[in-house]
């Protein structure tokens, strides 16, 4: 018996040793990451991940059977062909080596993880609006860390369709109204959608579309309390303000169906920098910029928030170079300190086509929390240089600041805006250097009970301003240095310039006010031929400096396409020259623009018209102590903007100045379509050789036909189907001789729904 029992304990404990041994021969020493083990899919991958500070190297696929894998300490999962599908994981200061392809499939990420390049294609996604992305874009940012420097890769091939979280019942404003501050509180964080950690660059090069929803409150990205971030790329992200579903009120039993749908909300941050993406759409604000409620309630007013615990607000965020487009509320709210705003480009923001509702406008400031903390309040904030266009307000501000802060607490630069601004009972704002159509403060008037103080306007003009604010100016510590109101005066001249082959014609306009100006050339070459061009330009500060529209003429009866270019006088694109604080325009033949050398000589006769001249608002003329006036009529009136001209050699501009070449026209051919400026959207163009019109779509920077789908072949043989177009588009297969439809993924059926080799 006892040799038996040896026997036994024996064997056992060679079988142990074999399998241990056949184990470690995984073991690999690395000079770089100390261990290597690669794992088998014969074995159970969880009695394989043991080992911590270990390389794990995955070189074949491995189902996880539904089961959750905690991953050893410090552990790294390097992918080499291989991938994880249908269980979850959870990190445990885990890292991850991988190339650009899809590593997961069905796997849940958990836990903790030191990823320093994160790519979205790791997870397998089918791009469908019926298919959410939700938990793929959470995986993502589960494997960013507070602690880690991590820059997330969002790849521009994938469309992500996203849902709201909640789905509880719409009518939260029953739960919180008044106050609906109370749904920026802790209380009310299940509408958050996505949340982004601290030290995390995220490129977004592709389109995030939401699905419609019922619901009036959600924020997409949450940053809350976080640091050192950096959001950017050429991508978009939309809400659902064109597509929401207005089925459910806000309030019970009302037609109120909220406000509060946000794309980002940057609350008590530091360090942030949001550049070049597009935010649109979104059923409240574009982006907030504000402070983290704790905890909210009403004071003596009962809709206003006097009570509570709110931290400081956001300090040190850039905003550059991004488009913010249609978004129902706001397109920025802003209430921060050391807060930059520059080069945007806003359109659309609050007006009618989306429901737009108040403030409706392109950006507020405003400090709704300052009762409670005194330090939620704009302080040091920048915009400038911004585009507007079709805004239902430009700006508007409620309590910028406090009203005793003695300094200016929001500049506004050189921006051109096209909409009125509301300045309601707000302080410390000051404009350099802009053009302002109308001022308001409530509606589109003038009410003294919402007066605002310490606002300032240096060399401004305006279109049109209300007596009221200009006499009332000094009562309320306002001031207008060196501004310009409107005078129904234009000023015109005319002058001659005679154009050989090889030559251009520069004229220079003297930097002035914000204004409209109007260049027609009339161009003859010995009684033979005859052509037209008028350009009309907006001159004003660089980023609205432009053509806005060309109309082009021709003696001949023949069609206005890019072949009689040659024959047309054209007009450059706007230079600023700084040196001589001056715009300059060049003026060439199309053939000389074209290279094409001609021994025709032309006298051209061109007439330069000012669309807009200004009486100067003189700053400081008051009649009696404590009541101010300030002259708006019968002032100095400047002379017209003068003109000068030089005829130069076009060799020593050509590759320096552009010209426009395509879009002088309306009738091109496909291949000649240009590429255009976001303010261009909707310019039609008829093309020649496929005889259809279409129509530019600048969120997409593609042309579209009648029906909405992106231009592309419409008829050809089956070896010439268009590839990767959007699903419905049609297109006649002239080998078949038959209609087909796009199904998505080059997959293409017939009109009975057959799918078609």
């Amino acid at each position: 018996m006892y040799r038996l029992t040896a026997f036994i304990i024996f064997h056992i404990l060679l079988f142990a040793d074999l399998q241990s041994y056949c184990y470690s021969c995984n073991v690999v020493e690395s000079a770089d990451n100390g261990n290597t083990i690669v794992l088998f899919n014969d074995l159970p991958i969880s009695q394989q991940l043991i080992k911590n500070n270990v390389t794990y190297i995955i070189n074949s696929n491995f189902n996880l059977n539904g089961e959750q894998i905690k991953l050893p300490n410090k552990s790294t999962l390097k992918f080499v062909g291989g991938k994880f599908f249908n269980g979850s994981l959870v990190g445990n200061e885990s890292s991850i080596i991988a190339d650009n392809v899809a590593i997961f499939n069905h796997v849940v990420i958990t836990g903790s993880w030191s990823v320093s390049t994160i790519h979205d294609t790791w997870f397998v996604y089918d791009s469908a609006q019926d298919n959410p992305a939700n938990d793929i874009i959470n995986n993502i940012f589960s494997l960013t860390d507070d602690t880690v420097y991590n820059t997330v890769h969002f790849e521009e091939n994938r469309i992500y369709w996203y849902e709201v979280s909640y789905k509880g019942v719409p009518s939260l404003g029953d739960k919180v109204r008044p106050v609906y501050a109370k749904l920026n509180s802790e209380e009310f964080s299940k509408l958050i959608i996505f949340r982004i950690k601290s030290n995390t660059k995220i490129i977004i090069n592709n389109i995030w579309k939401m699905i419609p929803t019922n619901q009036g409150a959600y924020t997409v990205f949450s940053i809350s309390e976080k640091e050192n971030i950096e959001i950017c790329g050429n991508g978009a992200i939309y809400g659902d303000a064109r597509s929401h579903i207005y089925t459910d009120p806000f309030v019970s039993g009302s037609n109120y169906y909220g406000e509060f749908g946000f794309i980002f909300r940057v609350l008590s941050c530091r360090n942030i920098i949001i550049r070049d993406i597009t935010i649109a759409e979104s059923f409240g604000d574009g982006l907030v910029i504000g402070a983290k409620v704790l905890k909210i309630e009403s004071g003596t007013i009962p809709s206003s928030p006097s009570e509570g615990t709110v931290l400081d607000p956001t300090q040190n965020l850039l905003v550059d170079n991004i488009k913010v487009l249609f978004n129902r509320r706001n397109g920025i709210s802003c209430c921060g300190h050391n807060i930059f705003i520059r080069n945007v480009y806003f359109e659309g923001n609050g007006i009618e086509a989306i429901n737009g509702t108040a403030p409706m406008c392109a950006v507020d400031f405003e400090s709704d929390y300052i009762k409670i903390n005194p330090k939620c309040r704009n302080e040091s904030v920048y915009l400038s240089s911004c585009v507007f266009r079709n805004n239902r307000y430009d700006v508007s501000s409620t309590n910028n600041t406090i009203e005793d802060l003695g300094e200016y607490a929001t500049v506004i630069s050189d921006c051109i805006f096209s909409a009125p601004l509301r300045l309601n009972t707000t302080y410390w704002i000051k404009f350099i250097n802009c053009h302002i159509p109308y001022i308001s403060n409530v509606g589109n008037s003038i009410n003294y009970f919402t007066y605002s103080r310490h606002l300032a306007y240096v060399n401004c003009s305006f279109d049109e301003l209300n007596p009221y604010i200009v006499t009332a100016a000094s009562k309320y510590q306002q001031k207008f240095i060196n501004c310009t109101s409107p005078h129904d005066t234009d000023g015109m001249k005319k002058f001659f310039v005679n154009l050989s082959s090889g030559q251009s014609c520069k004229l220079a306009i003297p930097k002035g006010a914000f204004s409209k100006i109007e260049l027609i050339a009339f161009a003859n070459c010995n009684g033979r031929i005859q052509s037209v061009n008028k350009s009309t330009y907006t001159l004003g500060n660089f980023a609205n400096t432009a053509i806005d529209d060309i109309q082009v003429d021709y003696c001949h009866d023949s069609i206005l396409t890019t072949s009689i270019y040659k024959n047309l006088p054209i007009f450059s694109n706007v230079e600023y020259n700084g040196e001589s604080n001056s715009y300059e325009i060049y003026l060439a033949m199309g053939n000389t623009i074209q290279n094409e050398h001609s021994k025709d000589n032309w006298r051209i006769v061109i007439y330069y018209s000012l669309k807009s001249a200004y009486s100067i608002l003189k700053h400081g003329e008051v009649t009696e102590a404590g009541k101010g006036y300030l002259a708006i009529s019968g002032g100095v009136y400047p002379e017209t903007i003068k003109i000068n001209n030089l005829i130069l050699p076009f060799d020593e501009i050509r590759g320096k100045i552009t010209f426009p070449y395509a879009e002088v026209f309306n009738a091109v051919k496909k291949s000649e379509l240009p590429i255009l400026e976001a303010s261009n959207i909707g310019r039609m163009f008829f093309l020649t050789d496929d005889k259809i019109p279409v129509w530019y779509d600048s969120y997409t920077k593609q042309y579209r036909m009648a029906n909405g789908f992106v231009l592309d072949k419409i008829v050809g043989s089956s070896s010439e189907r268009p590839q990767n177009v959007e699903k419905g588009f049609q297109y006649f297969d002239t080998t078949l001789n038959k209609p087909l439809w796009s199904k998505g993924d080059n997959v293409w059926v017939d009109a009975i729904g057959t799918i078609v080799e």
